[in-house]
């Protein structure tokens, strides 16, 4: 029996860290779902961005329901620095056909997305950084048992 002391190690392949950020991708692509209709109708290149981070954030969530590995890690922090980095342009200096969002920080859903965006950074570098850190199969190194 472990005593209560002893730390347990973290796999890539944590169902915890996998849990959290399957529920994360999905929350960035709900808040881009709310946002949507608006973002269109003013700014169409920036609706089929959103578009593309919904498909994506949806997607990377399904293949994390199957197992994580370094390379899903990574698509899931791709799929989440993209819109983070999108937001701080659009409250900075702006994109091109989109300057209304210049100094607007206190937006409810843009503080959501912000958030459930960097927790998707900060668990999938975490997660590829553990992934990166595992011997693969054919170099691990087994024991026999004396027969």
């Amino acid at each position: 029996m472990e005593s209560p002391n002893t730390l347990t190690r973290i796999s890539h392949d944590d169902p915890v860290m996998r849990g959290i950020t399957i529920v994360a991708l999905l929350t960035i692509a709900a808040v881009h779902l709310l946002d949507l209709p608006d973002t269109i109708d003013s700014t169409l290149w920036i609706g089929i961005g959103y578009l593309a981070i919904i498909a994506s954030a949806v997607s990377v969530a399904a293949l994390l329901l199957h197992g994580s590995n370094r390379a899903t890690w990574l698509l899931a922090g791709v799929v989440a620095i993209a819109p983070l980095i999108g937001y701080l342009l659009t409250r900075t200096v702006g994109l091109p056909g989109d300057s209304a969002d210049i100094g607007n920080w206190g937006d409810q859903l843009g503080t959501v997305s912000l958030f459930t965006e960097a927790l998707v950074v900060f668990v999938s570098v975490y997660g590829f950084g553990l992934a990166s850190r595992t011997q693969p199969v054919f170099f691990r190194q087994t024991t026999r048992e004396a027969a």
